[in-house]
């Protein structure tokens, strides 16, 4: 059974690659796809975990190697699951404690 991390990086290859950094230059169609990726996102995500989500479809959606990892992600297996690219990519939207 696919999770619902892999279902939202399916959205994010549907919804297009070109999806500007900042939010107010995205079009509807690809905030409501990052929305539901979000989503996805923060539903499967290991509890206590401080991924940033939105930071990590960004990345994603601008980096087909890191697409290529989240996409490859086994929730049974875990963070081990993920490639290079996938793991410094959410180590790189991790939240820090002070936020």
């Amino acid at each position: 059974m696919k999770s619902l991390l892999l279902a939202g990086a399916a959205l994010v290859l549907t919804a297009g690659v070109a999806v500007a950094g900042d939010d107010h230059e995205m079009s509807a169609d690809d905030k409501a796809a990052m929305k539901e990726w979000v989503a996805g996102c923060e539903a499967v995500k290991d509890e206590g975990s401080m991924t940033d989500c939105k930071c990590l479809y960004k990345k994603a959606h601008h980096d087909e190697a890191v697409m290529a990892d989240l996409d490859a992600y086994d929730p049974e297996v875990g963070m081990e699951s993920l490639g290079e690219a996938g793991t410094a990519a959410i180590m790189a939207c991790q939240k820090s404690d002070d936020m």
